[in-house]
């Protein structure tokens, strides 16, 4: 048996230059696609093609009640990257029809999906927005609050966790947890308090999976707390799901509460009592539950 050893040629300072320039011309270019992305998706783009079909560019303008100039350049620029299609680009400019393919409305129509993706586009100018009171912060101290980053933002944070949460939370992840499944379903109804509960959707997707029980939201951001609170009447669960600003340490006369969900923050945070028992099992966040005592 033998081995060689090839020998690896080294990267010349020129080569390791022009990889950097690669990359962040890539990366530009992302950014702004992003910014497409975005448009579309704020001016229910993607949905009109996706729910009522393929347009020419004045076609959609007319549903969407956009100037037909704009239109026909933004369907341009999304067939160009195939995000979209159109039927034959030999046509005159506002001849042509363009349409969505049923893969990719998933990802940039469909707010049910488990793939939708086209909030992302909102954090670019939310982010952007904001850079120059990140880099003031770099100087000075300090930090920028989350409300100062705006919907695009929040929403966005929101809309990651939307899809599981609403899918799987109270249909897969707590039911293989026995205790909390149990008790969430028992008499007297169990009290639920979400802490950092951002736009709510782990307190709604509670409350749709056990009608028994209560849930208090609490936020230190107010916007946050105010889309909280229009998602739980959206889902008929307003009676039941309340959401309060409050910060980090929450509501210490809530004492009584039965399961504690810490969405994506420290759960040291949260004060417990009897020795809480966590469950780590469910991704994203953790949980325990306190023995009615």
């Amino acid at each position: 048996m033998s081995s060689t050893i090839e020998e690896v040629a080294p990267v010349s300072a020129e080569e390791q230059s022009g990889a950097l320039v690669g990359r962040i011309f890539e990366a530009g270019l992302g950014f702004m696609e992003l910014l497409t992305i975005y448009t579309g998706e704020r001016l229910g783009l993607y949905a009109e093609l996706a729910d009522r079909g393929p347009a020419t560019p004045s076609q959609l303008a007319a549903r969407a009640g956009i100037n037909e100039r704009y239109a026909r350049e933004w369907l341009e620029q999304q067939a160009a990257t195939e995000l979209l299609e159109v039927d034959d680009p030999a046509k005159p400019a506002d001849d042509r029809t363009y349409s969505i393919s049923a893969a990719h409305a998933a990802v940039l129509a469909d707010r049910e999906s488990p793939v939708y993706l086209a909030y992302f586009g909102g954090f670019v100018p939310s982010m952007a927005a904001q850079a120059p009171a990140v880099v003031e912060a770099f100087r000075a101290g300090g930090g920028v609050p989350w409300s100062a980053f705006g919907s695009g933002l929040i929403e966005g944070q929101g809309f990651f966790n939307r899809s599981w949460l609403l899918g799987a939370l109270g249909q897969e992840y707590l039911p293989s947890i026995p205790d909390i499944h149990a008790r969430l379903q028992a008499d007297p109804p169990a009290r639920v308090l979400d802490a950092a509960c951002g736009v709510g959707w782990a307190g709604i997707a509670i409350a749709k999976a056990y009608p028994k029980v209560t849930v208090l939201g609490v936020d230190p951001d107010a916007s946050s707390i105010e889309l909280a609170q229009r998602n739980a009447e959206e889902h008929g669960v307003a009676d039941r799901v309340r959401f309060e600003v409050k910060g980090r340490r929450g509501d210490r006369g809530e004492r009584s509460v039965r399961l504690r969900h810490c969405g994506g923050g420290d759960p040291r945070h949260l004060p417990a009592r009897g020795g809480p028992r966590w469950h780590p099992a469910v991704p994203g966040a953790r949980r325990h539950a306190d023995r009615d005592r």
